[in-house]
């Protein structure tokens, strides 16, 4: 009798140490799944449709299999796939607290865990589609004026990221700002389950023209040019088909206002003048670069035309000098005044007798120094101040 009491009691320690050695071959919780702090990502929403519940085990974890305890809903997994319709209540407002068990082989040890709850939530966050319609798959001109962001969702709140760098809401949001052309908009919203979308927005760079600020009448075929290029030219409000004008057919003296458009974006109004070709004087063979030494040829290269007899004229003065031609240009390379005579001086006004603006303004000066002598070429600028 004694000895089978002993049999037994051997037996009952045997089989307990086999227990403990099973127990410690299963590793803890927290070696095995993720988020066990974190409830909500325990959670899931009503209609999401499928959840893979492998994603709450560590990457590295065996995989076992996932059971609901309540024979009501075991059916809802299948190859650790929830059905998340299949178990969600259909009444408003309302909870589901599913014990979920999870076993796994380990070295031929069965591994239960049973202290798992999974909580189906039933009301589903909602994004209003009207509080994002300004970044949904719209398009923006770079440094365009500022847009306002702020998702309005049914249950919860709205976490933004713009380029992977976490925002304010709401938030004054500048298309290309970062100088990026495609710019990422993401909205995480919800309360104990989240559901995100995310929004491209295209930047069009601002465009600028790169024409010159005076075109001439012997250009017959201008090209007008803008950067980037791609949109289209508008001359005086009318559209240039060809991107193309024919200077000669302009008025001399007159302004041209170019505007150009790119997929909407619009760079600054254009204005250029157009003038006549500036007057290239070839020197001839017999004319020499250098005044002669016997020669003092002066222009001055600033008065002030004010009226108060104190440098009020240009005159070319000269000692020697028997013939001149004095004409002086605008930066448009349009004449403004000519002479052949030496008492006759530029006032600061122009062919038509209009009082010119102050600025920097070319002459050319052709002169001789004795009667069929060769001619003698100087040039320079003259500062009109008023």
């Amino acid at each position: 009798m004694i000895k089978n009491k002993i049999t037994l009691i051997t037996l009952i320690f045997f089989l307990i140490g086999i227990s403990e050695k099973a127990n410690a071959q299963c590793p803890p919780n927290a070696e095995v799944f993720n988020y066990l702090t974190n409830t909500d990502q325990w959670s899931f929403c009503i209609n999401e449709g499928i959840v893979d519940l492998t994603q709450y085990l560590n990457p590295d974890f065996p995989q076992g299999d996932f059971f609901i305890l309540d024979p009501a809903f075991s059916g809802a997994i299948s190859n650790n796939q929830l059905d998340v319709n299949a178990i969600t209540s259909t009444v408003p407002n309302t909870i589901n607290i599913l014990p979920v068990e999870y076993n796994v082989n380990i070295n031929g040890t069965l591994c239960v865990y049973s202290n798992l709850t999974f909580t189906g939530i039933n009301e589903s966050p909602v994004l209003d589609p009207l509080s994002v319609s300004n970044i949904d798959g719209t398009s923006y001109c770079s440094g365009a004026n500022s847009i306002l962001i702020n998702p309005s969702i049914s249950v919860g709140a709205a976490i933004l990221t713009i380029n992977g760098e976490s925002q304010s809401l709401p938030n004054v949001y500048i298309p290309g700002e970062t100088g990026n052309l495609v710019d990422t908009i993401t909205v995480l919203y919800g309360a104990g389950c989240f559901l995100e979308e995310t929004f491209f927005v295209n930047i069009t760079p601002t465009p600028q023209l790169t024409n010159p600020d005076t075109l001439y009448t012997t250009q017959t075929a201008y090209e007008l040019q803008a950067n980037p290029a791609g949109g289209d030219f508008f001359v005086n409000g009318t559209l240039i088909t060809d991107n193309t004008i024919d200077v000669s057919q302009l008025t001399v003296g007159t302004t041209i206002n170019v505007n150009y458009d790119l997929d909407g974006c619009t760079a600054d109004l254009e204005e250029i003048i157009i003038a006549e070709e500036p007057i290239i004087i070839e020197e001839p063979e017999d004319t020499i670069d250098t005044t002669p030494q016997n020669v003092a040829v002066f222009v001055p290269n600033v008065f002030t035309p004010n009226f108060d007899d104190a440098n009020d004229v240009v005159y070319v003065r000269g000692e020697n000098l028997a013939t001149i031609n004095f004409k002086v240009f605008n930066r448009y390379g349009e004449k403004v005044f000519e002479t052949k005579d030496q008492n006759e001086g530029w006032e600061g006004f122009n062919l038509n007798g209009k009082r010119l603006n102050a600025g920097v303004y070319f002459y050319q000066l052709l002169y001789t120094t004795e009667e069929n002598g060769p001619e003698i070429l100087k040039k320079g600028e003259i500062t009109l101040i008023r």
